[in-house]
């Protein structure tokens, strides 16, 4: 990605924003910790909503 191989960088989010545009940057950003929000905040749901065994039929 990006011109790297993967065993030559550990994919982060800082790294990624080094490579885009710096006017582009503080977007993406947001929308990187927008997405990580949702993502945690739908896994809390389902987690707390779903049993985990559920009932013999």
């Amino acid at each position: 990605m990006h011109g790297y191989t993967t065993e030559s960088v550990v994919p982060t989010t800082e790294l990624i924003l080094t490579r885009q545009h710096p006017d582009d940057r503080r977007q993406l950003a947001q929308t990187l910790h927008t997405i990580r929000t949702e993502v945690d905040r739908s896994a809390a749901v389902t987690a707390s909503s779903t049993p985990l065994v559920q009932p013999a039929r």
